[in-house]
C-alpha cells in the first residue's frame, strides 16, 4: 500500500500504527471543526519510515509551547520531502519541531486558519525563525491563510524577510502583507496613502526564484505593481532566474482598467 486517504482519526497507538510503516503518502482530511487533527497522530504520521508526502487538514497546536507526543521528532530524522496543511493553526514550537526535524523537505504549503481550542501563534517573526530550518533545501513554499481576515498577534509590523537568506527556492506563492506586517486590527501596512512604505522585494527575495505568486492583493493592485517594477527593473542582479509573476485581482473589478504596461520589461536581446 503506497497511499492512504483518511477521513478519521487512526488510533495513536503506535503498535496500530506499525501496519502502515510502507505508506508513502498519506491525504489527512478531519472534519472536527472543534479540535481538528490531534498532534499526537501527526507525530505518529511523520514518524512512518517511508512517508515521502503528508496532506493534512485542521491541525491546530491545543496547547502553549511543545506537544510532547510531537516533541519526540529528533532533528533530520524524517523523511518528509511533501508537507500540506489546510486551515491549521501550529503554534511556533511545534512547527519549528516539524520543519526541523524535516531532513528532505522540498515543498512546504502552509494555509494559516484559526478553530476553537487551539493555541496557535500567528507572529511573523516566529514563522520567520521557524521557516530558517528550511533554507538550505525548500523549494516551493506557499503560505496563505484561510477567511478575510489576517489574525496575527498584535501590532505584528515587521515583515517576512528570512526568505533572502534561503538558498534553492524556486515557486512562492505569499499573501501580501507578509512582507509588510499588519497591525492589531488586519489592517495591512503596505504604502502608500498613509500606509507606511511598500516592501522593497529586491532585498527581500531568494536569488534563485523562479515564479512568484501573490494572494491577498484586494484593493493593493497599484502598489503591488510599482513595487514589483522595482524588483524587475533590478532582476538581473537581484533575481536572475525569474521567469512568472502571478498575482490574484480583486474580484469586485475596481482593478479591470488597470495598466500594467508599467511591468512589461525590454528585451535586450531584441534591441541589439
Amino acid at each position: 500500500m503506497d497511499q492512504c486517504w483518511g477521513f478519521y482519526e487512526y488510533s495513536s497507538n503506535d503498535s496500530q500504527f506499525q501496519v502502515l510503516a510502507s505508506l508513502r503518502v498519506v491525504v489527512n482530511d478531519c472534519n472536527d471543526a472543534l479540535i481538528g487533527t490531534l498532534l499526537e497522530s501527526l507525530s505518529n504520521y511523520l514518524q512512518l519510515p517511508s512517508l515521502r508526502e503528508f496532506h493534512g487538514q485542521k491541525i491546530g497546536s491545543l496547547q502553549e509551547g511543545a506537544d510532547k507526543r510531537l516533541a519526540r521528532l529528533e532533528p533530520v530524522t524524517i523523511s518528509l520531502v511533501h508537507l500540506e496543511t489546510r486551515e491549521s493553526q501550529l503554534n511556533a514550537t511545534d512547527l519549528t519541531i516539524v520543519l526541523r526535524a524535516s531532513k528532505n523537505l522540498k515543498t512546504l504549503s502552509y494555509e494559516l486558519s484559526q478553530f476553537r481550542y487551539t493555541r496557535g501563534n500567528y507572529s511573523i517573526p516566529e514563522l520567520s525563525a521557524a521557516l530558517c530550518w528550511t533554507e538550505g533545501r525548500l523549494e516551493n513554499l506557499w503560505l496563505d491563510y484561510e477567511g478575510g481576515n489576517a489574525m496575527f498577534s498584535h501590532a505584528d509590523l515587521s515583515p517576512l524577510s528570512s526568505l533572502s537568506s534561503f538558498k534553492v527556492p524556486k515557486n512562492l506563492r505569499v499573501p501580501m502583507y507578509l512582507f509588510s506586517g499588519i497591525d492589531g486590527v488586519g489592517t495591512t501596512w503596505f504604502g502608500p496613502d498613509g500606509q507606511g512604505p511598500a516592501p522593497d522585494l529586491t532585498s527581500l527575495m531568494p536569488s534563485s526564484i523562479e515564479t512568484l505568486y501573490f494572494s491577498k492583493t484586494e484593493g493593493r493592485i497599484k502598489v503591488l505593481t510599482s513595487v514589483l517594477q522595482k524588483l524587475l527593473q533590478a532582476k538581473d542582479s537581484c533575481t536572475p532566474q525569474l521567469q512568472r509573476i502571478a498575482f490574484e485581482a480583486d474580484v469586485t473589478g475596481k482593478d479591470d482598467a488597470f495598466d500594467y504596461s508599467c511591468l512589461d520589461v525590454p528585451d535586450k536581446e531584441a534591441g541589439s
